[in-house]
């Protein structure tokens, strides 16, 4: 499946506002769920996302 950057975009803001507001943990394992978006937020946009995130 080929998404566009747009779709991608689309999908990984969803996932993360339901992470954010669905999630019972807030901050899993003592990790910063907003660190954790920002470095994938950085790694969809990039060219090779499906390296760098599979």
């Amino acid at each position: 499946m080929n998404l566009s950057r747009q779709d991608r975009e689309a999908v990984f803001n969803k996932v993360c506002r339901l992470v954010e507001t669905k999630h019972f943990n807030p901050r899993p394992n003592d990790v910063d769920w907003n660190s954790v978006v920002e470095g994938g937020r950085q790694a969809w946009s990039a060219d090779d996302c499906f390296t760098v995130l599979w």
